[in-house]
């Protein structure tokens, strides 16, 4: 219904981090990816596996170069957007947070439902892992489980970052170097949904099937 918003959400390190986020009449939901994080263990590489053809393709809307920022509108279809939904739609619990190296309920910071996905689920979860995979030069393996992320009325998340600080990661899996939000539906205007970046004030509508792209380090 235009009363829900789903993203699907991708993080990539050496491990990647996906997840879906069903809004409904929600009021917004923050994403912060401009502050530099105050470690790395990963040196990062210009990851855009082809920046010159993205460039190139006006379906791409390049909205940050620093901060990377980008929207692919049609990333994946309608088919695939409602079978992850009634896939996920069983599984959803209520959303935690990294506090040290622990996942914890803090409703004050995230209100939300979310449902993890595996590959091995549908065909359909291996297909966007692919997908990503290719936009942004890493394996399937770097992938953490999607997350379908469920939003009502009144529900948010609070400005954070999806780079995690020192010790908060497993050392064999790595830092989360990038993310992929993926909207399995539309929002209006007029119920909220969007992302936003508050320090370079870019905020994006949801619409069904197009993904946002940011990089979480310098």
């Amino acid at each position: 219904s235009n009363r829900a918003l789903v993203l699907l959400f991708v993080s990539i390190a050496l491990f990647t981090h996906v997840s879906i986020s069903l809004h409904e009449h929600s009021q917004l939901a923050y994403w912060v990816s401009h502050t530099k994080p105050i470690f790395s263990r990963f040196k990062v590489k210009s990851v855009i596996a082809n920046d010159q053809k993205e460039r190139k393709d006006q379906s791409v809307r390049i909205l940050s170069d620093d901060p990377m920022i980008r929207v692919y509108p049609h990333f994946i279809t309608a088919k695939e957007s409602k079978q992850l939904i009634a896939l996920a739609k069983s599984r959803l619990e209520a959303s935690k947070v990294m506090r040290g190296n622990q996942a914890v309920l803090d409703d004050k910071i995230r209100s939300s439902k979310t449902a993890y996905l595996s590959r091995s689920d549908s065909h359909i979860v291996a297909a966007i892992e692919d997908r990503i995979c290719k936009i942004v030069a890493c394996e399937v393996h770097q992938i953490e489980p999607l997350q379908v992320v469920h939003y009502s009325k009144g529900q948010f998340y609070k400005p954070h970052h999806d780079y995690l600080e020192p010790g908060d990661f497993e050392p064999t899996l790595g830092q989360r170097l990038h993310t992929f939000l993926i909207y399995l539906n539309n929002v209006a205007p007029s119920d909220g949904g969007l992302t936003f970046f508050p320090q370079l004030n870019i905020s994006i509508q949801p619409e069904m099937g197009a993904a946002l792209y940011f990089r979480n380090l310098d």
